[in-house]
């Protein structure tokens, strides 16, 4: 299996190379928006050549659930499924339906586009897993597949929707509703019956990657964790959070486990692979694509395509270091010798960290200068906080597991 998250597409006629576009892409959190149809077809071209037998995409498929974005979507994932023979399967993320964030950037201008309801997501992404369910829960897009005799995916719908029939802002939090619950026992008492193994996918997080960050575990997650841990289910799929994390609930013998995948449109453009096997257990490894050597083999004569990933690596860390540098610019506290220090300590494991790796360069970064003043700093008290938690030194190496 194949499992990638938080594509975040928006397709190429939503937007031109006007001021509206670029403003607001630099204001962004790194992912590469300008190329995001590059990375998108690299990725589909990649899942031909190397024919997964399941994709699955926990949630936020496109970048602000833009109709056009959604069918166009749907398109490349045809291609995927004829070309590869790969079975694709699909949730909803919190952006992906009913967002009033839904834009094209035209010149200088925004202008809104429409988004999708609830039952167009399932009409759109039809093919992906909600007409092949053996089960659908009446209350969510959550649904059951089963696409062999002894591994079963419980692809689950954990969003806040409006109850307006206008278009809302996104919800970041996520919940499992309680109706949707009960249909998960029910799911599982159906697997255990069959010997199946159930597989679970979510887009927020079950158990907590960040304790910083907030909107990103379920709001319920200690009713899910106790239900899961009852029932059996223990492992989960995740992403949301654009990190690639593990995580291991602390607090049971019989280990539950959480995968969160970092964002496809992220440096350095991972997505996990997982294999199964009934008498060993699962196997997940990230893998990661190789842009420049599609766009090569593409004939692009874009050199920031030719040269992608030092491309996007440095404007990952520019991205960081502008933003940690502005907060402490406008504190009026620090010298521009300590701002550029304490910015490129941040900038650096920022990289580092979404990628999974900030082990790697742990010693370094608490050697450095920067650090040095981040542990002397009274203000901004969350980023301080924020620079420990990403050195501490992990449990688990969060690219690579395997579960018994």
């Amino acid at each position: 299996m194949v499992i990638v998250t938080d594509l975040h597409y928006l397709d190429q006629s939503l937007f031109d190379s006007g001021s509206a576009f670029e403003k607001y892409s630099a204001n962004g959190d790194g992912r590469m928006l300008r190329y995001n149809n590059d990375i998108i077809d690299a990725f589909v071209d990649r899942m031909i050549e190397t024919k997964p037998d399941i994709l699955i995409i926990s949630g936020d498929l496109t970048h602000n659930g833009e109709k056009i974005s959604h069918t166009a979507l749907a398109k490349k994932l045809a291609r995927i499924e004829k070309e590869a023979g790969t079975r694709v399967y699909v949730i909803p993320g919190n952006h992906d339906i009913k967002n009033a964030w839904a834009r094209a950037f035209v010149g200088d201008q925004q202008i809104k586009t429409k988004s999708i309801s609830w039952t167009d997501f399932a009409k759109i992404y039809a093919a992906f897993g909600y007409d092949e369910a053996t089960m659908r829960d009446p209350v969510s897009l959550s649904y059951l597949v089963q696409p062999s005799d002894d591994l079963w995916l419980l692809m689950l719908d954990s969003n806040h929707y409006s109850k307006s029939k206008l278009d809302w802002e996104p919800s970041s939090n996520g919940k499992i509703q309680t109706e949707t619950l009960d249909w998960i026992r029910r799911m599982a008492e159906r697997a255990k019956a069959s010997g199946a193994r159930i597989l679970t996918v979510m887009h927020h997080n079950l158990i907590s990657h960040n304790e910083l960050f907030t909107g990103y575990t379920l709001d319920n997650s200690y009713d899910v964790k106790t239900l899961f841990h009852e029932l059996g289910l223990n492992l989960v799929l995740s992403g949301h959070l654009h990190i690639q994390d593990i995580k291991k609930d602390r607090f049971s013998a019989d280990p539950l486990y959480d995968i969160a995948t970092e964002s496809l449109q992220m440096y350095p453009f991972q997505y996990g692979t997982l294999r199964y096997d009934p008498h060993t257990g699962f196997d997940y490894e990230t893998k990661q694509l190789d842009i420049e050597d599609w766009a090569y083999k593409q004939g692009h004569t874009d050199v920031n395509l030719l040269h992608f990933s030092e491309y996007a690596k440095t404007n990952f860390y520019q991205v960081s270091y502008l933003k940690a540098s502005s907060r402490l610019e406008k504190l009026d506290l620090y010298t521009q010798t300590q701002i550029d220090a304490m910015a490129s300590t941040m900038a650096l494991l920022n990289l580092y960290d979404f990628s999974g790796r900030s082990d790697e360069i742990r010693d370094e970064i608490l050697s450095s200068q920067g650090y040095i003043e981040w542990s002397k700093a009274t203000e901004p008290e969350f980023t301080q906080d924020y620079i420990f938690l990403m050195t501490r030194k992990s449990l688990f190496d969060n690219n690579r597991i395997h579960i018994d």
